[in-house]
């Protein structure tokens, strides 16, 4: 029931600001779960739960913590950003990304990439990952290049060899969706997939097209898709090419 509560409270925005208090004494709570939630809850506050800092620091830093909530712990003090100038974010996320495991590295850059241009410091950082061989979380890290310098033609480098490797294409087409125009000139390697087989990949590929503001280039290829996809993802294929056709 307290989790529901947190969850609950943690949807409302700024009606739920009263609970911050709340929230920060479950950061104490000797069930993880609950630290979790707290961390998300006080997420959705931003700079308002600046207060929740201090032990979120105590909770990252404390490499015998369950990992989830270190790293929610972590994306928490993203959200809220470098309110504290004693405070050094941007190393904290580095020396969590650069731990030898993929989770904390996904998490950590997650919580760099919401501190947005105040974690520009790190670019050279990020880039440096990827010379890196064992390193896995090479689309996240293209992704929080781009939250912290704004420039998507570096990020769309550092993607374009990542989309013709299957163990990374998949999350390089989220990246290249979020990213959006910035994107655009990866177009026709992301029109590849819409020949694939596999019609969920198709309607990634589709999505992407319309993020990068692209997708009316290829319409008389993704109008044959949805007669041969499942139900579900052929409703999601007509309404992409409806509101394409309408301009």
């Amino acid at each position: 029931h307290r989790w529901a509560t947190m969850y609950c409270l943690s949807k409302l925005g700024d009606v739920a600001k009263p609970a911050i208090s709340e929230y920060l004494s479950y950061l104490g709570d000797s069930n993880f779960n609950l630290q979790v939630i707290a961390c998300r809850a006080l997420a959705e506050q931003g700079q308002d739960a600046k207060a929740a800092i201090p032990k979120l620091i105590e909770l990252t830093q404390k490499k015998g913590n369950v990992l989830s909530t270190r790293t929610h712990a972590a994306m928490c003090l993203g959200a809220i950003g470098p309110v504290d100038p004693e405070v050094n974010l941007v190393e904290l996320f580095k020396a969590m990304i650069a731990e030898p495991n993929a989770f904390c590295q996904e998490r950590g850059l997650i919580a760099l990439g919401r501190l947005g241009k105040h974690a520009s410091s790190a670019a050279e950082f990020v880039v440096g990952l990827f010379e890196n061989e064992d390193f896995s979380q090479r689309p996240e890290a293209a992704l929080t290049l781009w939250q912290i310098t704004g420039d998507g033609k570096r990020s769309v480098e550092l993607l374009r060899p990542l989309m013709s490797n299957m163990t990374y294409d998949l999350r390089a087409l989220e990246v290249i969706q979020t990213i959006g125009p910035a994107a655009a000139e990866m177009a026709d390697e992301v029109a590849k997939y819409l020949e694939s087989e596999d019609a969920s990949l198709q309607l990634m590929a589709a999505e992407a097209l319309v993020a990068m503001g692209v997708a009316e280039k290829y319409l008389e290829r993704l109008r044959t898709l949805p007669d041969q996809a499942p139900p579900d993802i052929a409703i999601e294929l007509d309404s992409i090419i409806q509101g394409l056709e309408r301009g």
